[in-house]
């Protein structure tokens, strides 16, 4: 056998066996994504670790207070739930709750925040209302003497963006928690997703884009789109969208 007929051989069996690796490892990574996944569902719904909350609360820092909830849409069942909350607080407290409707739109959050700082609350509540929308006003009421204190208003939890601190869930978790339920729920069976979003909310651009970050690990799984819908509209847009997502996919 000739010299170069021989290399040409051990070049063939080379890559053969090279391609045979790459298909083993590829099916492997696959099969450890889906296992991960549901490792990871099996653990969040057994609510085997989470938040523990402290078992002394702050103390009420003054009696009588008055306290402006700017709620950025009040037809949102989470802010509302959360409104409720404050006011079963507040009634402990001994504080009074002013409420501040933004009707889910930037020029109505502005103007709900404006009205509390003109009437002088002595602290806010951002009920989902977005502090990088409303900086300037976070500044205002800072510069006021009113502290802002946040529910879902930023991407993180914490101190951030002029607020004493933005009481949320983290949603990087929120966003694996989603994405890794769909990849669990299919397995191996290919799948499609498509991911609602609200570009008026930072958290909600960062919750999408990550679900779709983990979507895009699993070679079953295919971000068909990310659809960008206000969340105020989407009991009157959603079943026209729904129908047209059938159609195109």
């Amino acid at each position: 056998m000739k010299k170069n007929a021989r290399l040409g051989i051990i070049a063939s069996l080379s890559l053969a066996l090279v391609a045979s690796t790459v298909v083993v490892a590829s099916q492997a990574s696959a099969a450890d994504v889906v296992a991960a996944a549901k490792t990871y569902v099996a653990n969040s719904l057994s609510a085997k670790s989470g938040f523990t909350p402290p078992a002394v609360g702050a103390k009420a820092q003054k009696r009588g207070a008055t306290i402006g909830f700017v709620a950025s849409d009040l037809s949102n069942g989470g802010i509302t739930g959360v409104l409720a909350g404050v006011k079963q607080a507040a009634a402990k407290l001994g504080w009074t709750i002013k409420v501040y409707d933004g009707q889910a739109t930037p020029s109505g959050r502005t103007t709900a925040m404006n009205a509390a700082i003109a009437d002088k609350v002595d602290a806010l509540i951002l009920g989902g209302t977005d502090a990088t929308e409303q900086a300037a006003q976070v500044v205002a009421a800072t510069d006021a003497g009113i502290p802002t204190f946040g529910w879902h208003s930023g991407p993180t939890p914490g101190p951030s963006l002029g607020m004493k601190t933005n009481v949320t869930t983290d949603p990087l978790v929120v966003s694996r928690t989603a994405a890794s339920y769909a990849i669990a729920k299919s397995g191996t069976k290919k799948f499609g997703v498509v991911i609602f979003t609200d570009s008026q909310y930072q958290v909600a651009i960062a919750k999408s884009d990550a679900i779709a970050a983990e979507i895009r690990k699993d070679k079953y799984g295919t971000v068909l789109e990310i659809k960008d819908t206000p969340i105020s509209s989407t009991s009157q847009l959603m079943p026209a969208i729904i129908s047209s997502m059938l159609q195109k996919y």
